[in-house]
C-alpha cells in the first residue's frame, strides 16, 4: 500500500447513540466519535479563560458532556450551543477516562465540527431523526428535566443560566 489510510466500507463514520458511550468496554475506532443530540446545558468558564462544558442529551435520558478548554467563540459554535437546539458533533475526542465519571465526557479538539445543518449523510440522518421524535416530546420539559438530572449528578451549582425572576 502507498501508506495512505484507506477507509473501507467498516470504517465508514456512522453516529454513536449517547447511550453507548456510557456502556463498559466502549472504545471507538481512532478514538474519536460523531454524535447528535440535544443541547441541555451550557456551563460556561467562571474565568474569561476556562473550561467551557456543554451537555447533550437524547431523548431517554442518557447525557454527554462535551469538554472545551477554551471558549465556544475560538471554534466558532457558540451560536449553535442554544439549549433545546438539536446539534451534530463530528470528530469527538474519547479517551479511557471519557466513561469514568457519572456522565461521560468527551473532548472537543481543532478537528471537531459543530452544525445545526450538517453536510455529511449519516449526520443528516441522525438530526433529521432526533428532530421527528422531538415533535412529541416537549423540549422545553426535556431541557428541564436534564439539566435538573445534571447539576445533581455532577454537584456544581447552576452558574450558567440566567438567574429566575423572583415572583413578587
Amino acid at each position: 500500500s502507498n501508506g495512505m489510510l484507506e477507509l473501507t466500507e467498516d470504517c465508514s463514520r456512522t453516529v454513536t447513540p449517547i447511550r453507548l458511550v456510557d456502556s463498559p468496554g466502549f472504545a471507538p475506532v481512532f478514538g474519536e466519535i460523531d454524535v447528535v443530540g440535544v443541547v441541555v446545558l451550557l456551563k460556561l468558564p467562571e474565568q474569561t479563560r476556562g473550561v467551557t462544558v456543554v451537555y447533550l442529551s437524547d431523548l431517554d435520558g442518557h447525557y454527554l458532556s462535551i469538554t472545551f478548554w477554551t471558549s465556544l467563540s475560538v471554534f466558532g459554535c457558540e451560536d449553535l450551543m442554544a439549549e433545546g437546539s438539536v446539534l451534530s458533533c463530528s470528530n469527538l475526542q474519547w479517551r479511557s477516562v471519557s466513561n469514568q465519571r457519572k456522565i461521560p465526557s468527551v473532548f472537543a479538539s481543532e478537528i471537531t465540527s459543530f452544525s445545526l445543518n450538517p453536510k455529511e449523510t449519516h449526520l443528516q440522518q441522525s438530526v433529521a431523526e432526533l428532530k421527528s421524535k422531538i415533535v412529541d416530546k416537549d423540549v422545553e420539559d426535556l431541557v428541564h428535566q436534564a439539566r435538573a438530572h445534571i447539576l445533581q449528578t455532577s454537584g456544581f451549582r447552576d452558574s450558567s443560566s440566567s438567574p429566575a425572576p423572583s415572583s413578587s
